[in-house]
């Protein structure tokens, strides 16, 4: 059960977990596994750039902010399929939930990975969320696990695509995507 006292990553994680429930991935698991990888990856990329940190000044420490951030990214990472998956007219009961529930970090972080076909190409949402680090930092764990997960050659293809695309613009792309995509 969900609710005011539940520790927001276990909120996300819970209503992630609903959300996506029946849900089966191409390669026959459980679709909350995909996020659940997602998570891991994220935090890693963050312990990643805390010791590059530690490696440039030996006395930096996660401060409050950083490690509230890393918290507030972790549901964001949970999220950040439910509204594009979730029943057309669960959407706005489920935007509401995340609206209530999380910070406002959270819902922006989820607004922002939410691609709507109908509003804008692949290209520009992607660009869009290369704009925002936290954002971004998800899209690629995103990107990364369903390219390692028995992706189809149109999958592939996109994601090169917009890849390129983001090249192009002048967004540096982490070297495992481009070693991926054989960029």
């Amino acid at each position: 059960m969900i609710n005011e006292h539940t520790n927001k990553i276990e909120r996300a994680r819970l209503l992630a977990t609903f959300i996506h429930l029946g849900e089966i991935r191409r390669n026959g698991e459980d679709y909350i596994v995909h996020p659940e990888r997602m998570v891991g990856l994220v935090q890693n990329s963050y312990q990643e750039e805390f010791n590059k940190r530690r490696k440039i000044d030996p006395t930096f420490c996660a401060t409050e902010e950083w490690i509230s951030d890393n918290g507030d990214v972790t549901c964001a990472t949970w999220l950040h399929d439910v509204l594009e998956t979730c029943k057309p007219r669960q959407r706005a009961s489920v935007f509401a939930f995340i609206r209530d529930f999380f910070p406002f970090k959270v819902e922006g972080l989820v607004l922002c990975l939410t691609h709507d076909e109908k509003l804008q190409t692949y290209n520009e949402y992607i660009e869009r969320v290369s704009r925002y680090p936290d954002a971004f930092k998800i899209k690629c764990a995103d990107m990364f696990d369903n390219l390692t997960d028995n992706p189809t050659e149109k999958q592939t293809l996109k994601y090169k695509n917009a890849c390129l695309y983001l090249i192009s613009k002048g967004v540096e792309i982490p070297q495992v995507l481009k070693e991926i995509l054989e960029l």
